[in-house]
């Protein structure tokens, strides 16, 4: 029994560990200005949806491929993987990078403000008997999110399920939908689900109203929370301001400036 556990806890890690190793060589690569080469390897690993690579990962996979495609003169595609990177970080520093290239990924973090890189599934009836539902992300350029996947179930049984994003569905009195999204090597960035009966409000689309929120003046609340919001920045901008900016994905927490 203990030889089987540790064989599938093999299986398990074996994948991780290969992409690890190929960034370690697109990055000696890179360290030898085999561009090219460095590239090539890059998009291997970026291309395998079995690599299983995590967040720490695909950060460091788009801040080597940054610096890859300005070293090759693909500025726009460079471009492209820092605003991916702005947006994989979630607002933690980088890592090394040419200063050149942090200069551009600064200016499309502050341009960003914190962003968040998520899924939700929205359920929306469309009159009839049709019912639609959709995978909605935070990544509206398109640059992190490769894959979608989108099931829906009904009494327990499933009714439909698409890649593209979205599936249209008919003769249901009830729907549990379940919504994933992958990014480069197959990272699973984020799962939602929603549920919807018939005679119950559209779920999961931007601007249904919050019930929650009846009655509740909401400019008084910004106004309370931006007064406090105010002194906190000015507190949290003075501790960031000493991190290095080597320490990478795990590293401290960039705040923007009001």
């Amino acid at each position: 029994m203990r030889t089987f556990a540790l064989s599938l806890l093999l299986c398990a890690v074996a994948p991780v560990a290969q992409a690890q190793s190929t960034l370690d060589r697109a990055e000696e690569q890179l360290q030898l200005a085999d561009f090219e080469l460095a590239a090539r390897t890059l998009e291997e690993v970026a291309d395998d949806p079995g690599a299983d690579l995590d967040r720490d990962a695909v950060a460091r996979l788009f801040r080597l491929r940054a610096v890859v495609r300005s070293a090759l003169g693909r500025d726009r595609d460079a471009n492209r993987d820092l605003a991916a990177l702005v947006l994989v970080l979630e607002g933690r520093e980088p890592g090394p990078m040419p200063q050149t290239l942090r200069r551009r990924f600064d200016r499309l973090r502050r341009a960003g403000g914190e962003q968040r890189l998520g899924v939700r599934v929205s359920i929306r009836p469309l009159g009839d008997e049709d019912v639609r539902a959709r995978i909605l992300t935070d990544d509206e350029s398109g640059v992190v999110v490769q894959r979608t996947e989108l099931s829906c179930e009904s009494g327990g049984s499933e009714v439909a399920s698409s890649d593209s994003g979205m599936v249209t569905i008919r003769g249901q009195s009830e729907l549990e939908c379940r919504g994933r999204a992958f990014g480069p090597g197959g990272w699973r960035i984020d799962e939602s689900v929603a549920r919807w009966r018939s005679g119950e409000p559209d779920l999961g689309d931007p601007g249904t109203e919050d019930p929650g929120g009846a009655g509740i003046d909401e400019t008084l609340i910004w106004v309370l929370v931006g007064a406090g919001a105010a002194v906190l920045v000015g507190v949290l901008i003075g501790v960031v301001a000493v991190a290095a900016s080597t320490s990478g994905v795990g590293g401290p927490v960039w705040v923007p400036r009001e």
